[in-house]
C-alpha cells in the first residue's frame, strides 16, 4: 500500500493495474475513487484493451470526484496516458 502525503493510501490493486496499463498496455482505461471512509484510493473500473473512449465516457460518474486514466490509441508513434480528475 502506498501512502500519499495527505495521509490517504493508494490500494495495491490500483498500483498493479496502473503498471499493467502503462507497461503492458493491458487495459484502455482505469477509473479510481476515494473510498467512503476517505482513507484510500480504490479501483472502480478497468476498461478492456479494445474499449472505446465512448465506453470510457459512459462510465464516468455524474456524482462525486474520480481519477480517470485513459490510454490514447495510436495517435503518433508515442502512446500517451490522459489523466482526468473530476470533482
Amino acid at each position: 500500500m502506498v501512502s500519499l502525503s495527505g495521509g490517504i493510501q493508494v490500494a495495491d490493486e490500483c498500483v498493479s493495474e496502473f503498471v499493467a496499463l502503462r507497461m503492458k498496455r493491458a487495459h484502455r482505461f482505469m477509473i479510481l475513487k476515494v473510498n467512503d471512509d476517505k482513507t484510500q484510493i480504490v479501483l472502480e473500473h478497468v476498461g478492456a484493451r479494445d474499449a472505446t473512449f465512448e465506453q470510457f465516457k459512459e462510465l464516468m460518474p455524474k456524482d462525486g470526484g474520480r481519477y480517470e486514466l485513459f490510454l490514447s490509441p495510436n495517435i503518433s508513434k508515442y502512446k500517451h496516458i490522459l489523466l482526468i480528475i473530476t470533482i
